[in-house]
């Protein structure tokens, strides 16, 4: 399938370079070359404030009818939510679902996010708050090296389905069978 990212990073910390978004590039350029498409849109949220402002009115351009949409909030997080830069900005799962309503109908919404401990009721809200097709997100603590290496096979994988049900088959094949890395990140599928 097309599929559209729409990635929404935080700060790691103010000394650290690392992002997400040179692996997505990778990914964009590989299936660009293999004839398939996957495109994606990047927003550095250095605060939770930007990251609002970003979900708000026409700031998130879905393109439903030629793209799988995917929102990808990938940000430090707790058991309730995501944090900005600092450890005092807070948003939790509820606002963000609130923040979107449902301009995210038929999207498939991941959060990539170290330590959210994502609780199944909790994503069970959330989608049904926003209409989302599929939310996936970690419930167990996650290094930023395992969790990024999961995602962009997520994204590879998202690429190769034509319907949203296989695709999800495939990942919870995938994070049950593979001991070495990701049944540690205990993925929710929902």
């Amino acid at each position: 399938m097309k599929v559209k990212i729409h990635c929404f990073e935080g700060e790691w910390d103010n000394h650290s370079e690392l992002s997400i978004r040179p692996l997505i590039h990778v990914l964009e350029r590989a299936y660009l070359s293999a004839g398939k498409q996957l495109v994606y849109t990047f927003k550095l949220c250095q605060t939770i404030e930007r990251l609002k402002d970003d979900l708000r009115a026409s700031k998130i351009k879905f393109s439903k009818s030629v793209y799988q949409n995917c929102l990808y909030f990938a940000f430090h997080g707790s058991g309730h939510g995501l944090y900005g830069n600092s450890h005092e900005e807070y948003i939790s799962f509820d606002d963000i679902a609130k923040t979107l309503g449902k301009k995210a109908a038929g999207s498939i919404v991941l959060f990539g996010s170290c330590g959210s401990y994502a609780s199944q009721k909790q994503l069970e809200r959330f989608k049904e708050e926003t209409d989302a097709t599929l939310v996936v997100g970690y419930s167990s603590k996650v290094s930023w090296i395992e969790s990024s290496i999961f995602e962009m096979i997520f994204f590879s994988e998202l690429c190769r389905y034509e319907q949203v049900g296989s695709f999800k088959n495939r990942m919870q094949k995938l994070s049950s069978e593979d001991q070495l890395l990701f049944s540690k990140l205990k993925v929710r599928f929902i």
